[in-house]
């Protein structure tokens, strides 16, 4: 009688720092609000004021940074269309980039400090793992289940042309389908992240907004969910 060995494949994340800028933001926040548990870890009211100060500023960066990304392909599109027109919309008065107040400076390095608090938190003996969960600064072991993934993605701009970088994790590779206005076709079955769409853009002094989902690949089969949608807006270029 033979026996079948089923081997569960399990992902390891060694590092509990989230890499995307915005989750990051999140971690540090949630890290912050926990006051009453800080405290019992030994955190003074300036130590976990301090925390608190860097959770405010990385949101704030991530904000303007996503801020100032739209306004450039706004700004793009305006002077496009201030130089070459389009026969038909007329030239509204220019939008000033929104200002904000920016919260208490902090000085550089907000990853190396969480990094600090998250070590010393975990050599109090009053540290439980479940303090850590609370707080966000333990490691997540999760089940590597193909059925269940669902790639996430970025995409920005490189000499005109889309540029998509994915998470690739325990699979083969990703199928990536655009919609540039007449529906979804499959663009490429990407081994390897990031991938540069150089598709022929726009004619000059015109813009369309192209549509990218993916969906991941394992033994040669799509397996999983469908990502999200994401847009990004090109230009025609010389």
């Amino acid at each position: 009688m033979k026996k079948i060995f089923i081997l569960t494949l399990t992902h390891l994340s060694d590092d509990f720092v989230v890499k995307d800028d915005a989750g990051f933001a999140s971690q540090l926040t949630k890290f912050g609000s926990e006051e009453v548990i800080l405290g019992g870890l030994g955190f003074s009211e300036d130590e976990i004021t301090a925390a608190q100060n860097d959770a405010k500023y990385m949101t704030f960066c991530v904000k303007l940074q996503n801020d100032s990304q739209s306004y450039a392909q706004g700004t793009t599109k305006y002077k496009n269309l201030a130089r070459n027109g389009n026969g038909t919309q007329v030239l509204d008065a220019f939008s000033v980039f929104p200002s904000e107040t920016a919260p208490t400076l902090v000085a550089a390095d907000i990853e190396t400090r969480f990094r600090t608090n998250a070590a010393k938190a975990k050599s109090s003996t009053a540290y439980t793992t479940g303090k850590g969960e609370t707080l966000q600064i333990v490691a997540v072991s999760t089940p590597f289940d193909p059925s269940r993934g669902k790639p996430t993605f970025k995409i920005f701009m490189d000499s005109g042309h889309p540029v998509i970088k994915w998470v690739k994790g325990g699979f083969d590779a990703v199928e990536i389908w655009v919609d540039r206005g007449t529906g979804y076709v499959k663009l490429e079955r990407a081994i390897s992240s990031p991938y540069l769409d150089s598709s022929a853009l726009p004619a000059v002094g015109s813009s369309a907004v192209w549509k990218y989902k993916m969906i991941y690949v394992m033994n040669n089969k799509t397996v999983g969910f469908y990502s999200d949608e994401a847009t990004i807006t090109v230009y025609g270029a010389v």
